[in-house]
């Protein structure tokens, strides 16, 4: 096992969204605001990142202006949309020296006469996906309060830009997308590794995922294989992943790791995720929930059943409905089955209560029992819910 990379988790969960820049007001010309109700940002700190190589991260320090009018202030946090930006608070003093504010409103954090406050800006692009961004400018607003008992606020706006140029193009995408796969199922995709200034060496690909029992670490994973294919100047990459028994439903995130021969020792990863379903699906999931009604009543409830199980034209008939005592029902409750429309491996379900079921108390449960017309012996059990509301 190996220890998480920091920018290996930010990648998968944040995938394709890399950093977009907010639409944030224009800089007030009319000077510092000292209402905590406005956000007027009176200057503009400005910076250009210019491109960075993929995998590559940048650092610059951005000069924050104190407002005039105003006592010490302390810097209380960054606001921005970028999934790659890390930031610090840096105070420099007239000698030189330097100390971190930790964005909490206590004194010691103040910037004081003569000091001056940095926002020490950093770009990860290792915790993108590998492919070009078109420069991208991304604002954002540092929260400045004074140290004064009235506690005024001012917020400053920073805007910077940059681009990514990444060293591998890939086809078709820098990211594998799976979606909704059933337990069944299985996927296969290809992928063209080209690197950018030529002939690229990629070595063996290694599939891993977080370790359920240690979250901070990643393991190689059972159900996501890959392999690859050299030729003279790109290679092709072979990816298919198929839901083990023992895989929770829901969704999950992987990576295909490759090491290259481009400089700094390069890299190449590409994320994967998808949410993993059942084989039997069933919409609104769940249950038959009728609510509150009264019981004295008829009463109707709709579901579609759905069969995820890759070339199947599944028909489903009933098995049976009971109580929650196993009592036969089946007198008050009609299960009505018929096809949807283009979904020949879904039927909805129409569910008819009589009105004339005697309670012995408020709340109702029972099961209705389907199974595949061409797998008989196995039921699938849907619960009915509702409560009795007396009229």
């Amino acid at each position: 096992m190996r220890a998480l990379p920091t920018h290996l988790l930010a990648s998968l969960i944040l995938l394709a969204s890399g950093c977009s820049g907010d639409s944030a007001d224009e800089a007030s010309d009319s000077g510092f605001t000292s209402k905590l109700s406005q956000r007027h940002s009176p200057i503009i700190v400005d910076h250009k990142f210019g491109a960075i190589p993929h995998g590559q991260s940048v650092e610059a320090d951005l000069l924050i202006p104190m407002p005039e009018d105003l006592g010490p202030m302390i810097p209380l946090g960054f606001q921005r949309n970028c999934s790659c930006a890390r930031h610090q608070f840096v105070i420099v003093a007239e000698d030189g020296r330097e100390r971190i504010a930790n964005e909490r409103p206590e004194p010691r954090f103040a910037v004081r006469e003569g000091e001056k406050l940095y926002l020490r800006l950093s770009l990860h692009t290792a915790e993108l996906e590998a492919q070009d961004l078109e420069p991208s400018i991304v604002r954002g607003e540092v929260i400045l309060q004074e140290e004064a008992q009235l506690a005024r606020r001012v917020w400053v706006t920073v805007k910077f830009e940059y681009a990514v140029e990444s060293p591998v193009l890939v086809k078709p995408s820098a990211h594998l997308d799976l979606g909704e796969i059933a337990r069944s199922a299985s996927y296969r995709q290809m992928f063209e590794l080209r690197g950018r200034a030529g002939k690229t060496t990629f070595g063996q690909p290694r599939c891993l995922e977080p370790d359920p029992m240690h979250p901070d670490e990643w393991r190689i994973s059972s159900d996501l294989k890959a392999t690859i294919e050299h030729h003279e100047d790109h290679s092709i990459l072979y990816v298919s992943f198929q839901p083990s028994p023992e895989r929770p439903e829901g969704p999950m995130r992987m990576s295909i790791d490759i090491e290259t021969d481009l400089p700094d020792d390069y890299l190449f990863r590409l994320p994967v995720s998808g949410n993993v379903i059942s084989d039997i699906q069933l919409s609104p999931p769940g249950k038959f929930f009728f609510g509150t009604i009264d019981f004295t009543k008829p009463a109707k409830q709709f579901m579609v059943i759905t069969d995820h199980r890759p070339n199947r034209q599944t028909e489903f008939v009933e098995h049976g409905i009971v109580d929650a005592s196993g009592r036969d029902i089946s007198e008050h409750f009609k299960l009505r089955i018929e096809g949807v429309p283009d979904r020949s491996n879904s039927q909805q379900l129409s569910l008819e209560y009589d009105g004339k079921l005697e309670l012995a108390r408020s709340r109702f449960s029972g099961t209705v029992y389907l199974a595949r017309r061409d797998q008989p012996g196995e039921a699938i059990p849907v619960e009915i819910l509702g409560f009795h509301k007396a009229r």
